[in-house]
C-alpha cells in the first residue's frame, strides 16, 4: 500500500500542472482543430493498447472522453505555456501527431 503522504503530494503536483493556464479563447480554430485531432489520435492508442479496463471499448465510454478532454487540455496547456516545440518535434518524427 501506497504511503498516503506520497499520493497527497502527487495529486497536489497534478494539481499545479492542471490548473496551468490552457489559454483556450486565444487559440486559432484551425489550431485547435489540430490539437483536438492529436487527443483523438492519442487516446485512440490508449484505446488500442489495452490501456483502458476491457469493458471499455469505444470513444463514447465516459473514461474515454474524460482522458480524450484531459490530453487536450494538456496539449492546450503545452501550447499556451510555450513548451510545444520541445513535446511537438518528438511526436511529429513517431508519427503520432499531424506537421502543423
Amino acid at each position: 500500500m501506497e504511503n498516503p503522504k506520497q499520493v497527497t503530494s502527487s495529486l497536489t503536483g497534478y494539481d499545479a500542472i492542471y490548473n496551468l493556464v490552457p489559454n483556450e479563447e486565444h487559440i486559432q480554430p484551425a489550431d485547435d482543430s489540430k490539437y483536438k485531432k492529436t487527443a483523438l489520435a492519442l487516446v485512440l492508442c490508449l484505446l488500442n493498447s489495452q490501456f483502458f479496463p476491457p469493458e471499455v471499448s469505444s470513444l463514447e465510454d465516459t473514461d474515454v472522453v474524460y482522458v480524450a478532454s484531459l490530453l487536450l487540455r494538456h496539449i492546450r496547456q503545452l501550447i499556451c505555456n510555450a513548451h510545444a516545440k520541445h513535446i511537438w518535434n518528438p511526436l511529429l518524427n513517431m508519427g503520432v501527431v499531424p506537421p502543423l
